[in-house]
């Protein structure tokens, strides 16, 4: 058995984090959206726990060997890192953690879209 093909990008955060102890990576419907104009802001108290703004990964391709590219920041300091058309790789202490953050992406993602119907959606 071979491991999934996007398993490096779970050990390049592994790597560049000590204080992370669960990755999760996930291809959901909303929280692509906000990339496709540069990242999204937190518009309900549970898109705080993210900062200010989600960074953006603007390459959209695999990450998929051992090698880093040269530009992949991973989540650096952040919970999470949308990637341009991929999904988003969330950063977390527990499983639980990254269980509920990564919910709490999607969630803030969806009122983020949602809110840009109706004009251009600020942090509360």
């Amino acid at each position: 058995m071979n491991p999934p093909s996007e398993s490096p990008i779970h050990a390049a955060v592994y790597q560049a984090r000590q204080d992370v102890n669960c990755v999760v990576h996930v291809h959901t419907h909303y929280s692509i959206l906000p990339a496709s104009w540069d990242g999204s802001c937190p518009v309900c108290q549970h898109g705080a726990i993210f900062g200010a703004v989600v960074p953006v990964y603007g390459d959209s391709e695999k990450i998929d060997d051992f090698e880093k590219p040269p530009d992949w920041p991973g989540p650096g300091k952040s919970r999470a890192v949308i990637m341009k058309g991929h999904g988003a790789v969330i950063a977390e202490s527990a499983v639980e953690a990254g269980f509920v953050a990564s919910f709490h992406l999607e969630e803030n993602a969806r009122l983020f879209v949602q809110a840009s119907i109706l004009g251009n959606p600020s942090s509360p």
